[in-house]
């Protein structure tokens, strides 16, 4: 049981890293592009900043990375569940928070690459998404 418990603990720990870095990112490229639309420095360190093309492609491969780390974080929870309960989904808020935030990721991907959302709309999609994400698992591991 406690392999399984270590193994979900750092896919999970790593995918909610990945995500937060990801997050920061893409508040970066909005900081960049303000700046850029305006023609003038917010602050002086954005300039050293590198093109929003750039950037964008960071906040993808950080999203697309996170994904994966959630997914194989959820795959060993599964088996966690199992060898804690006998099923491998229990209804527990914390597993559908899980699910619900695997699906919105999924989502996001899946128009990322099918319609091509590069740029603002996306990353202002992937940081409300974000902060949906992390308030709700702060509510479900508040309460308990």
């Amino acid at each position: 049981m406690s392999h399984f418990w270590m193994i979900h603990t750092f896919f999970m720990s790593a995918a909610l890293v990945t995500f937060g870095i990801s997050f920061f990112v893409g508040l970066l490229f909005l900081c960049q592009e303000r700046q850029l639309k305006n023609h003038r420095p917010i602050l002086a360190w954005l300039q050293r900043l590198p093109s929003l093309e750039v950037i964008d492609s960071l906040h993808y491969r950080g999203l697309f990375i996170g994904f994966l780390l959630l997914s194989l974080g959820m795959i060993s929870g599964a088996f966690l569940s199992k060898s804690l309960s006998g099923a491998f989904f229990t209804s527990d808020p914390r597993q559908i928070a899980s699910l619900v935030t695997w699906g919105i990721y999924a989502l996001f991907l899946n128009v990322r690459i099918r319609s091509g959302w590069r740029g603002r709309r996306g990353i202002l999609l992937s940081l409300v998404g974000f902060l949906t994400v992390a308030l709700t698992f702060i509510a479900i591991h508040h309460r308990d």
